[in-house]
């Protein structure tokens, strides 16, 4: 006598897709945590940014101040420096002569 044993099988499909649901819900989970986490970093470089371009904003108005003419003759006044301008005929002037197919003194041609 044969006994009527019917085997029970799991629907394939389904469990496919439930499997496939859970590999996308947990790599947009990684995705997702990447994308805050490098967000994080990028508005931490830009205020880090903007620090350095203020600080090297003020660096360049301190050396404005220091290197001003005014800035300059007071300088040479507490050092008791006596400077005059030198005679016309003392001056050395050079010119540079322009010619087009060079860089840097290098003829191109």
């Amino acid at each position: 006598m044969k006994k009527n044993h019917k085997k029970f099988q799991l629907p394939i499909l389904p469990i496919i897709l439930i499997l496939v649901m859970i590999i996308f819900a947990t790599l947009y989970m990684k995705i997702d945590y990447e994308c805050s986490d490098l967000g994080k970093k990028i508005i931490k470089q830009e205020n880090e940014l903007i620090i350095v371009n203020n600080r090297l904003t003020r660096y360049k108005q301190k050396w404005s101040n220091l290197t001003s003419p005014r800035s300059m003759q007071q300088i040479i006044k507490h050092h008791g420096l006596v400077m005059d301008r030198p005679d016309s005929s003392k001056l050395v002037r050079i010119e540079r002569a322009y010619k087009p197919n060079t860089a840097l003194g290098i003829n191109l041609n």
